[in-house]
């Protein structure tokens, strides 16, 4: 039984080893605009999140797993991430889609939050 526990132990360690942690920080954010429309002329698709800036390690902030462009604080200090229209509108189709924040705080917590907004 000993043995068991042990084998079982390092396939645990073995499986977890080459997959990047899935952020243990849930952070709630809003997307604009709300709704993505395709041919719109747009420069930006912009988070808030609520969380702070000071705590964020700001290379690391990420939007559908792309670099966010622009990453700054609002006027509560909270976390802002834009990125450019067209680098979203490559990565989602009709009627929804995900629209996902990641990053890491200057403490190394992985942090996230995601939103669901309608793209026509």
């Amino acid at each position: 039984m000993r043995e068991l526990v042990t084998v079982m132990c390092a396939l645990v360690v073995f499986a977890m080893a080459g997959h990047a942690a899935a952020p243990t920080l849930s952070v709630e954010i809003q997307v604009a605009p709300a709704t993505i429309v395709l041919k719109a002329p747009c420069n930006w698709v912009t988070i808030h999140a609520d969380i702070a800036y000071s705590s964020v390690q700001r290379d690391s902030v990420k939007i559908n797993g792309l670099n966010a462009d622009s990453v700054f604080a609002d006027s509560c200090g909270n976390l802002v991430a834009k990125i450019a229209f067209e680098r979203i509108t490559e990565l989602v189709s009709p009627p929804t889609a995900e629209i996902v924040l990641t990053g890491v705080t200057t403490d190394g917590v992985a942090f996230g939050g995601s939103e669901i907004v309608r793209v026509k």
